[in-house]
């Protein structure tokens, strides 16, 4: 092997464990990674028009390896019935990265109970301008860019 190729090798090894893109690799939009220009996404739930839940986080733009498989979950007890289940029953929602693109991010978005999983959809969140995804009668799950706010 050439010290050329080595070194290239070498390079390349040390961009990955740093956590930058390899040479030719796509550049997706990750959540909850570190990056030197971080922008932040907010995450809504609204149930029959009151949002119930709100996440702010950072997205950077990096390697499509990058995911760290981090999860937002929380409970929605409705007094309607959005999915087939009894009224004023609980509901836990989850929320993952289920992908990236150059223009945003793909979450999976699920809600179910003990013993069901009453719908399991995704959500694409644009990094640029809001999205909004009508997910079952009466939930809408809403993501939009923040400027100039700290990501929690």
């Amino acid at each position: 092997m050439s010290r050329r190729s080595l070194a290239f090798l070498v390079s390349t090894g040390l961009a990955l464990a740093a956590g930058a893109a390899a040479p030719g690799e796509d550049l997706v939009w990750v959540w909850f990674s570190k990056c030197d220009e971080p922008r932040s996404l907010v995450f809504e739930l609204e149930s029959d028009g009151r949002v119930i839940h709100t996440s702010r986080f950072s997205v950077c733009l990096t390697g499509r390896g990058e995911n760290v498989g981090k999860q937002i979950a929380f409970p929605l007890t409705s007094k309607s019935s959005h999915f087939g289940e009894p009224p004023g029953s609980s509901v836990d929602v989850n929320v993952w990265e289920a992908g990236g693109e150059r223009t945003g991010m793909i979450l999976g978005v699920s809600f179910m109970s003990a013993n069901r999983v009453w719908l399991n959809t995704l959500h694409f969140a644009e990094v640029d301008r809001q999205s909004t995804s009508t997910l079952a009668p009466g939930i809408v799950v809403k993501t939009y860019p923040v400027t100039n706010a700290k990501a929690s």
